[in-house]
């Protein structure tokens, strides 16, 4: 895809994207606050629910990846422009929201933690993904791999650890989930010469995967 920027540099498809996917986040909190007891039997919240938050995070993945000739930062100092952009977010507002809480447990604040399932546990999540994602790309250089096999591999290996230990300490579920759509998303702009060529509607393949993705969308909203 043509990245159209301004400028200031930014691209301009992709503010656009991100914009789309806060509206359908508020759009779904909308819903379950109007229907608390049956939103997730609401067709729009089944549909929007379905790939929110998956492409959400793909877009994440798109926007990581950097070359390696284009690698400015090394892994210590990317992760920690990372932790100034998502980590100190986080840990502020959840201090705050705890603050004004009005129930001042430990458990709670240890929840924080322990258990970031709050309105920001995209931000921690996202942060330790992408500190996973950096600390695989450097394993993989270590050992002189194809990142993308090596970056697959983890991907694999956390969808089956989530499976089998059904564990939400430390947001592990989430991150273990999520990390497989950014993977998706490093994939898509790191091969995107492929993906176009796949996905042109031009073509019988192309048809029939978008096809399978409408249809993926039609059950979705009716589920």
């Amino acid at each position: 895809m043509p990245e159209m920027q301004t400028g200031s540099g930014r691209i301009l498809w992709l503010d656009a994207q991100k914009g789309v996917f806060i509206l359908l986040v508020i759009l779904g909190h909308v819903i379950q606050t109007t229907f608390p007891q049956d939103f997730h039997t609401q067709h729009l919240w089944c549909f929007t629910s379905s790939f929110r938050m998956p492409a959400f995070m793909a877009l994440s993945g798109w926007i990581a990846y950097k070359p390696v000739q284009k690698r400015k930062l090394g892994l210590k100092d990317s992760i920690i422009r990372r932790a100034r952009q998502l980590m100190f977010p986080y840990i502020v507002w959840s201090l705050l929201k705890f603050a004004v809480g009005g129930c001042y447990t430990l458990e709670l604040l240890q929840g924080i933690i322990l258990n970031p399932s709050g309105f920001y546990w995209y931000l921690w999540a996202l942060f330790w993904i992408y500190v996973l994602y950096r600390c695989v790309q450097s394993l993989a250089a270590a050992i002189r791999c194809n990142e993308t096999i090596v970056i697959g591999a983890v991907a694999l290996f956390l969808l089956a650890a989530m499976t089998m230990l059904h564990t939400k300490l430390f947001g592990f579920d989430v991150i273990a989930y999520f990390f497989f759509y950014f993977f998706i998303g490093d994939c898509i702009r790191k091969y995107s010469k492929q993906f176009d060529k796949v996905f042109d509607p031009r073509s019988t393949r192309g048809r029939i995967i978008l096809g399978v993705l409408t249809l993926y969308f039609v059950v979705a909203a009716c589920y």
